[in-house]
């Protein structure tokens, strides 16, 4: 079995460009979408119901504040979101 994953940087929550952006990842089909620079924004529950209204029903993302960029993930593919809090701390840490 193949999976299809797309991946965008939607850059800064996708601002006025949202409808050209879902277009886009409706049309390729795809199985799994991961949009990075996603936020909690205006933006963000249209993207939701958009894509649960195109059968991604599996959908998580880290709550953070509106200007804060996270990573949101929507499949038509069940799966389950595991807890950061779950790493070893040399996982979590930051190391420059």
């Amino acid at each position: 079995m193949s999976i299809k994953l797309f991946e965008l940087n939607i850059r800064h929550g996708g601002g006025k460009r949202i409808p050209q952006i879902l277009k886009r990842i409706i049309g390729y089909n795809v199985d799994v979408i991961v949009l990075t620079e996603f936020r909690h924004n205006q933006n963000s529950d249209t993207i939701k119901n958009k894509l649960l209204d195109e059968g991604y029903r599996w959908q998580t993302t880290v709550p953070e504040s509106r200007r804060t960029n996270t990573v949101f993930i929507a499949s038509r593919l069940h799966f389950e979101s595991v807890p950061l809090i779950d790493l070893p701390v040399e996982c979590t840490e930051e190391q420059f």
